[in-house]
C-alpha cells in the first residue's frame, strides 16, 4: 500500500467511509473513534440529501449529485496519496463510482455488506471504457449493459 497516506511507513492510513442508504456519516461514529485512536486519518461525509445535508433528498436526481461530497473529498487528496475507501450497504454503489473516477487514489476498496454489481452486469462507465468493437461481443455473450 505504497503512498496510502503521509505516515504509511508507520502503518497509519487514511480511511474514507461511505454510508449506506438512510444513513449519514454519523453511522460510523464508533469506527471513526477507534481508527483515530489508533492514529489513522479518517474522513466520513454525508452524501447529498443524507445525514446533516441541507439538500432535500427528493431533489437529488442523479448519482453524480448524490456522490458530489465524496467526489469533492477524493479530488482534494494529493495525486501521490492513496486512501482506503470503505462503503456500507448502498454506499457500495458510491464506492464503485469513486473507483471509476479516482481509481489511482484508492489503495484498497472495502465493501461491507455493500451493493456490488453482479457478475456479468456493467455500469454505464464500464461500457464507455470498452472499445466500440468489443461492445458487440458483450451483447453476444448476453452481458447486460
Amino acid at each position: 500500500m505504497e503512498n496510502v497516506c503521509q505516515d504509511h511507513q508507520y502503518g497509519k492510513f487514511h480511511f474514507v467511509l461511505i454510508h449506506g442508504a438512510g444513513h449519514g456519516a454519523w453511522c460510523w461514529y464508533k469506527l471513526i473513534h477507534l481508527l483515530r485512536k489508533s492514529g489513522h486519518k479518517v474522513t466520513a461525509m454525508d452524501l447529498t440529501g443524507s445525514g446533516l445535508s441541507t439538500v432535500v433528498p427528493d431533489s437529488v436526481t442523479s448519482f453524480e449529485d448524490y456522490d458530489m461530497p465524496l467526489m469533492k473529498i477524493l479530488s482534494e487528496i494529493p495525486y501521490s496519496q492513496k486512501v482506503v475507501l470503505v462503503g456500507h450497504s448502498a454506499g457500495g454503489l458510491s464506492l464503485s463510482h469513486a473507483i471509476h473516477v479516482f481509481g489511482h487514489k484508492i489503495a484498497v476498496a472495502v465493501y461491507i455488506a455493500a451493493t456490488m454489481l453482479s457478475h456479468g452486469f456493467c455500469s454505464e462507465q464500464d461500457v464507455l471504457q470498452v472499445p466500440l468493437m468489443n461492445r458487440k461481443e458483450l451483447l453476444l455473450f448476453n452481458v447486460i449493459i
